[in-house]
């Protein structure tokens, strides 16, 4: 059993990846950016094999930096910006290569036909989530009327972490459930997906990754990533959650009542709780369950 973990934090415009101890001691760190592409009013999309491209050399100069044996890095943990989807075809490659981001707005110009199909407080009480064109299912619905030919070609509906933990050497994709809360289309008391707003948006859930959790180990490096980021073949992928929710933990949110703001490119507020009920949907470990509130303009 290995020493350290990595930690890969895929963020909106950068990846920070860092080597730590069991400790919590810092051994390397590394970098890599990427852009927003806007190539629409209200569109925002990302290079999907660029933003892959940048994310293996972040994980490369942390490796490097830490002067550390790659076999004692015993498995990575990954965070990212949630929200953010891909459509993957049947060769596991990313549509049109085109991550479609959070903050994406695209979806506003048919929120009024997606409350006519979903009444907004079943929406509420069945997602935990508002209707609002920040979450998954308004572009992906935006798609399907706008892009039906994209859909259709899809095998997959990957938000962002599945998809880059496939690149890491996922056997498949899978679909961690905190992450998934900002889907729109995930049932925070179940933990399983909505299936009433699914039939009502008249999604196809084949298209949906089996769901994970956090803890679960999802593939282990493979030979070809091995080159790519420095890593040992054989490291073990752990599913991770969404970058929100790991800030929350890194900043103490781990107690019934604590919270934390963040203030960013978008302003979310988390506050731990032991209650159950609407809004769990960002997931926790044992009694303690997340809320975010969003809080963006």
């Amino acid at each position: 059993m290995g020493k350290y973990l990595i930690g890969i934090d895929v963020g909106t415009t950068g990846t920070k990846a860092m080597i730590l101890d069991k400790k919590g001691q810092i051994y390397g760190k590394g970098y890599g950016e990427y852009p927003c592409n806007y190539p629409s009013p209200n569109w925002v999309e990302q290079d999907v094999d660029l933003l892959v491209e940048e994310t293996f050399k972040a994980c490369k100069q942390a490796v490097t930096s830490s002067g550390l044996d790659p076999k004692e890095i015993e498995a990575v943990g990954f965070s990212c910006q949630r929200a953010t989807f891909t459509l993957v075809d049947n060769n596991n490659q990313a549509i049109d290569n085109i991550f479609y981001g959070w903050q994406d707005n695209r979806g506003a110009e048919i929120l009024e036909e997606a409350m006519a199909l979903v009444d907004p407080d079943t929406f509420f009480r069945s997602t935990g989530m508002p209707m609002a064109p920040t979450f998954t299912f308004i572009k992906l619905l935006w798609l399907i009327k706008k892009r039906p030919e994209l859909y259709e070609k899809a095998k997959y509906v990957a938000m962002m972490p599945e998809y880059i933990q496939y690149c890491f050497g996922a056997d498949d994709f899978y679909c961690e459930v905190t992450n998934a809360c900002t889907s729109g289309y995930l049932n925070p008391n179940t933990m399983d997906w909505a299936d009433n707003i699914i039939d009502a948006f008249g999604f196809d859930k084949t298209k949906f990754p089996k769901l994970v959790k956090p803890v679960d180990i999802v593939g282990k490096v493979t030979p070809t990533t091995a080159e790519k980021t420095g890593l040992a073949v054989g490291t073990l992928l752990v599913a991770g959650s969404g970058d929100q929710q790991c800030a929350a933990i890194g900043a103490g949110v781990i107690e019934d009542g604590y919270a934390s703001l963040t203030l960013g490119t978008a302003g979310l507020l988390v506050v731990g709780t032991k209650k159950s009920g609407l809004g769990r949907c960002s997931g926790g470990h044992g009694n303690f369950i997340g809320i975010i509130g969003i809080i963006q303009s």
